[in-house]
């Protein structure tokens, strides 16, 4: 079991693959999710390059000789089936990176935390995750931690979003509603916590929202003093999710 973090705004590449997860096992797992996204995939070919080796220094006598750090280079590319009138006539091997939909990329990259998680119970943090991601692969990702079949060793997925329809997909216990003030100082209070909301999700944020009213109109009157602005147009607050998802309960 072990931690992973991922910011989906800035992935750099696929970092996480290696030879474990890239085996053939792994490849029909990717394929089972990756086809839903593009249903003219057929397989990945995934090959991990070493550039080359970082020089030890042989006058730094604090350094191992022993150990020596691989460069390792992932290169993937998709099998895709090629149709005219519905008919497949060919296959065609493409670069995956170049190719490939910025979604369907950022989905593969994550791929391989996600079964990690899951595989072995583990945490998985991820910033924002549905950045570059359609709606339904989020709630799709967000289902795979809650089912109990998918997930028996209660692997945890942490992350944020800005996204108040994914609310709908999680228990009340798993909803954190975050907010920073002019300070910089965070607040976290859990959806659970509020009695005597209503289920529906939408109108529910809407009255959480009025826990941060006080602190939204004394920042209001500071950031509109001195400014001249449109008359009626009102900078909301902005309020970030934490979704908190495991089988359970805290």
């Amino acid at each position: 079991m072990g931690i992973d973090i991922i910011n989906m705004a800035n992935m750099n590449g696929n970092t996480r693959f290696n030879e474990e997860n890239t085996s053939e096992e792994f490849i029909h797992r990717y394929l089972d999710i990756l086809k839903s996204v593009d249903p003219t995939l057929k397989n990945l070919i995934i090959e991990l390059k070493e550039n080359c080796d970082i020089p030890v220094d042989e006058d730094d006598e604090f350094q191992s000789k022993d150990v020596i750090i691989k460069n390792i280079r992932v290169d993937v590319s998709s099998v895709h089936d090629v149709y005219k009138e519905h008919r497949k006539v060919s296959e065609i091997e493409l670069p995956f990176l170049k190719y490939e939909s910025n979604g369907t990329v950022k989905l593969f990259g994550i791929l391989p935390s996600i079964f990690e998680a899951l595989d072995t119970g583990g945490v998985l943090f991820i910033d924002e995750l549905e950045n570059g991601l359609h709606p339904l692969v989020v709630e799709f990702i967000i289902k795979l931690f809650n089912d109990t079949s998918i997930n028996p060793k209660n692997a945890q997925l942490i992350c944020s979003t800005h996204n108040t329809l994914l609310l709908e997909e999680c228990r009340r216990d798993q909803v954190w509603f975050m907010d920073k003030n002019e300070y910089g100082e965070s607040k976290l209070l859990r959806l659970s916590d509020f009695l005597n909301i209503r289920k529906k999700m939408i109108i529910l944020v809407k009255n959480i929202l009025k826990v941060f009213s006080e602190q939204f109109q004394n920042l209001n009157k500071k950031i509109t003093k001195g400014v001249t602005l449109v008359k009626n147009v009102i900078l909301p607050k902005c309020i970030r999710y934490i979704l908190n998802i495991n089988i359970k309960l805290p």
